[in-house]
């Protein structure tokens, strides 16, 4: 569940809480007075420690989203990298074959030559 939808949820239910106790209250001793305040206290405390928690959890998720974010980012650059690595690569192959190629036309050419000479 949403961390929002949680917090709403939270309230809703204190409040029919405190509404039902409040509903019951009529004709209660002044003890179970006592224990619906320490009971509404507990609620109220619990509350303030569940937002406190959501407030952390919230700084902890958009840590959390930056971090990705950025290494979303690094590994779209490293990508980018590759990419051209790849592409440097092909080229240095196809020079390194163009070069062969010729080293081979020569050596045929001076063999030719070397024959026609005998």
């Amino acid at each position: 569940m949403h961390p929002e939808k949680q917090y709403v949820t939270m309230y809703c239910i204190l409040y029919f809480v405190i509404n039902c106790l409040h509903e019951f209250d009529l004709g209660l001793s002044p003890y179970h007075t006592m224990l619906q305040d320490v009971f509404i206290l507990k609620l109220m405390t619990e509350v303030a420690n569940l937002e406190a928690r959501l407030v952390t959890l919230d700084g902890q998720f958009e840590l959390k989203e930056s971090e990705r974010n950025k290494v979303r980012q690094s590994v779209a650059d490293a990508n980018a990298d590759l990419e051209a690595l790849n592409r440097e690569q092909y080229q240095l192959v196809q020079s390194w074959n163009s070069v062969v190629i010729s080293i081979q036309q020569s050596e045929a050419a001076y063999i030719n030559i070397m024959q026609d000479y005998k």
